[in-house]
């Protein structure tokens, strides 16, 4: 009897850039790919594809998905065409609230295999297990120990403690020794990142 499991694809895709700025990035941050497909947009020499195999992360060059990409932004342009068109009605203010991101608020353990991704904010009153992995592509707060796998896209973050776990802010790992179980605020000044106690 076959037997299966359905998982969801995470998809990590790089732009075209030099070879070795590429080997740099993913040393830096291979933890965090791991659960990632990788998509290349460039061709994959013999000593990147010996790199990325020893690093045991999964990859293609993204040229094998560029048709169906342009399929799929064609598709999405003509749903928001018409979600336009239909909503054209309707209050201004049930259009605006239609467009706000949603939040995501949690009051509890994040358990490990949970695999949260939002594209609005997540508030989490709980620890976050080893094994759990979040997403956000707004601003995380997370008031407990952090032992899963944590990536911000937003402008802030508000933790407390890093125990096992990895957090990724703006594309770059924080130092978990730097937040000992106080109340820390993390956010973007440019190209640098600024953390204070809160």
């Amino acid at each position: 009897m076959i037997q299966g499991k359905q998982r969801n694809l995470r998809v990590f895709e790089f732009e075209p850039c030099e070879e070795q700025e590429l080997k740099e990035y993913i040393e830096r941050n291979h933890i965090l790919l791991r659960g990632f497909l990788i998509l290349l947009s460039q061709d994959i020499s013999d000593s990147l594809r010996d790199f990325l195999q020893e690093n045991k992360l999964l990859f293609m060059e993204s040229k094998l998905f560029a048709s169906l990409k342009r399929n799929n932004h064609h598709n999405q342009q003509k749903i928001q065409s018409n979600t336009i068109d239909a909503n054209k009605n309707e209050n201004i203010s049930q259009q605006i609230d239609a467009n706000l991101p949603k939040s995501l608020f949690l009051n509890r353990i994040v358990r490990s295999g949970e695999d949260i991704q939002c594209d609005g904010n997540v508030v989490i009153y709980g620890r976050v297990n080893s094994g759990a992995k979040i997403y956000a592509k707004g601003n995380v707060q997370i008031y407990g120990e952090i032992d899963g796998i944590i990536e911000c896209e937003g402008d802030f973050m508000i933790i407390t403690k890093i125990g096992q776990g990895s957090v990724l802010f703006g594309g770059e790992f924080l130092n978990p020794n730097l937040f000992n179980g106080d109340k820390m605020v993390i956010f973007k000044d440019g190209k640098n990142h600024i953390i204070k106690e809160n």
